[in-house]
């Protein structure tokens, strides 16, 4: 391919090409740009009826896959079950107004992305055990209950003015738990971890 590039056409602009090829001047490998991967987000729709992060008809994008991003939006209160086995996500978000709450429980998850709770609500849970990989940041605005049993490190950050509240056995955490604002609050003897 490079004879081809470097004048084995004919006429004289390509010899000429092909001189300036056996003097030294060579064509140049640049690398491509460097890409970003965006993660995908899935937001609950609850269209499915039944409650189970499996059904495709509960999100809007399908089932959530490795690394996605999940919203749950304004709506009813619900209880949602994750059916789905070894599923890491990226970040958890509960989002717009209008008081509600939701339940999260069912097979443990990891979550790389941290959690943002910025909804109106009565308060959200996650009863998920949560694997925590890497540092997180949980803003939350509203009261926010983990009771799932966290394991692994990394620091959890909270921002935000609501309350947290922490429930699980979290003995097999040792990354640290900080606050910048609102309240931690305690309902197990190892919520804050090792």
């Amino acid at each position: 391919m490079l004879g081809m590039i470097w004048g084995e056409r004919s006429g004289r602009g390509s010899r000429r090409r092909g001189a300036a090829a056996r003097r030294g001047h060579r064509p140049a490998i640049e690398g491509l740009e460097s890409r970003i991967v965006l993660s995908t987000t899935d937001t609950w729709t609850g269209g499915a009826s039944n409650g189970l992060w499996s059904s495709a008809g509960n999100w809007d994008s399908g089932v959530p896959t490795t690394g996605e991003d999940l919203v749950f939006p304004a709506g009813k209160a619900a209880t949602l079950n994750n059916d789905i086995t070894s599923l890491s996500v990226g970040s958890i978000t509960f989002s717009g107004s209008g008081y509600r709450s939701y339940i999260l429980t069912g097979n443990a998850m990891t979550i790389t992305g941290g959690i943002t709770e910025s909804a109106q609500a009565l308060g959200d849970a996650v009863q998920n055990d949560l694997t925590i990989s890497g540092a997180q940041t949980i803003d939350n605005a509203y009261d926010l209950t983990l009771s799932g049993n966290l394991s692994r490190s990394g620091l959890i950050s909270k921002s935000g003015v609501g309350r947290l509240w922490f429930g699980g056995d979290n003995s097999g955490f040792s990354g640290g738990i900080s606050a910048s604002a609102g309240d931690i609050i305690l309902t197990s003897a190892t919520g804050l971890g090792t």
